[in-house]
């Protein structure tokens, strides 16, 4: 029967964590430098050779062609280093492992790696790509919602990929303390519930499916645990075990965050009708409703079937054509939040329970809607006495 085992690996100790004073007078004055791309330290190098012989002797146990998938920061590039002639391997870099808060195409590139790691493998189609998942605009910091929508996307096509299977398979993924929101993607749990992530600590966890019968994915080993990569009477000062908490929060509202990111992960398109004129007219890249002032925020829809009734309900009384515009969910560069129904300018919204998306400012960015994040531009159908009537798709 097909088996499937899944290792996630955090990096080693890093060097910015135990040379603190260094690092940052290396990053602020040397160019080449990029502040969120430290190597190990030592310590973290030790443990980078101690969990790979520990991974070899535990790979002996599984059967399947293992692959190996790194994010693409460097201190994850050497921790996952030591296997590769331990396992004959190449290294694949998947921008899904990538660190939370990951600035878009700041890393060298895979290539460029090369010069530093040989054992990269060129020819890997990574499973999730940046541009799909990161809402930021190019060199913008990636907000935490985003990160946990990319973890689900990342999620979603591993378990695809398992599934798709008809032989056993091992996936090792070297990635960072925040990647532990994958263990409680994969296996169902509240965020809360995991646990921390210690450096080179492992999650082992396996999955069994035979015909209709399905296991789920199943922990046997948890990453809080780093016993087999500790190097003997050696003490690290830098980095630590975390994970997401309550007291690790900083005021963020990562459970709020968590439950945002499956929903609006499950829908890659959401909708805004508004005047065809005030959408062509809009000028500087942002089209901003005219009651966004009073509003505070971008009304949107989740399903185009749905603005219809949102037309006669709020709308009927403003003349001229209307457009309906479907929008890329992932080009979006505002917060999209799901929230009750809410008043647009001075109309009151009917009662219910249902949420709605509305599109808030991020900070740093623009008002309103960006006018690229628009897949098509719609017609709206309309009656003599203003009524909307329907779409035309």
């Amino acid at each position: 029967m097909p088996t499937h085992v899944i290792y996630l690996i955090r990096h080693g100790s890093r060097f910015d964590y135990s040379n603190t004073s260094l690092w940052k007078s290396l990053s602020s004055t040397t160019p080449s430098v990029l502040s969120t791309d430290p190597p190990l330290c030592s310590y973290g190098l030790k443990q980078a050779d101690l969990c790979a012989s520990w991974l070899a002797e535990d790979l002996k146990k599984e059967s399947g062609e293992v692959v190996f998938r790194s994010s693409l920061y460097w201190r994850v590039i050497q921790t996952a280093a030591p296997i590769l002639p331990l396992t004959n391997s190449k290294l694949n870099l998947e921008p899904g492992l990538c660190e939370y808060g990951h600035v878009y195409n700041t890393l060298p590139t895979p290539v460029e790696r090369l010069n530093y790691q040989p054992l990269i493998n060129l020819d890997y189609k990574p499973l999730v790509q940046m541009e799909e998942v990161d809402w930021s605009d190019k060199r913008e910091k990636e907000q935490g919602i985003d990160y946990l929508r990319r973890i689900r996307t990342f999620g979603s096509r591993v378990n695809t990929t398992v599934e798709a299977s008809p032989t056993s398979t091992v996936n090792v993924f070297y990635s960072h303390a925040a990647s532990v929101s994958l263990i409680a993607y994969l296996l169902k749990q509240p965020l809360y519930e995991t646990g921390e992530f210690a450096p080179t600590g492992v999650f082992k966890i396996r999955r069994i499916i035979e015909g209709e019968e399905d296991t789920g994915w199943v922990l046997e080993y948890h990453g809080s645990n780093n016993s087999m990569s500790l190097p003997i009477r050696e003490y690290n000062v830098g980095t630590k075990p975390w994970g997401f908490k309550p007291d690790n929060n900083h005021g963020r509202d990562y459970t709020k965050m968590w439950e945002e990111s499956d929903i609006l992960n499950d829908r890659s398109k959401l909708y805004h009708i508004c005047g065809r004129k005030e959408w062509e007219d809009c000028v500087g890249g942002f089209y901003v409703p005219k009651t966004y002032e009073q509003d505070g925020f971008v009304h949107l829809a989740n399903e185009i079937n749905e603005l219809v009734a949102v037309g006669n309900l709020f709308y009927k009384s403003e003349p001229g054509e209307w457009v309906c515009v479907e929008l890329d969910v992932g080009h979006l560069k505002g917060d999209v939040r799901l929230e009750p129904a809410a008043p647009v300018g001075d109309t009151e919204p009917r009662e219910g329970e249902k949420l709605y998306p509305h599109l808030y400012k991020r900070e740093g960015g623009g008002e309103g809607i960006r006018k690229d994040a628009a897949v098509r531009v719609l017609n709206v159908r309309r009656g003599g006495d203003g009524e909307f009537l329907g779409v035309d798709k």
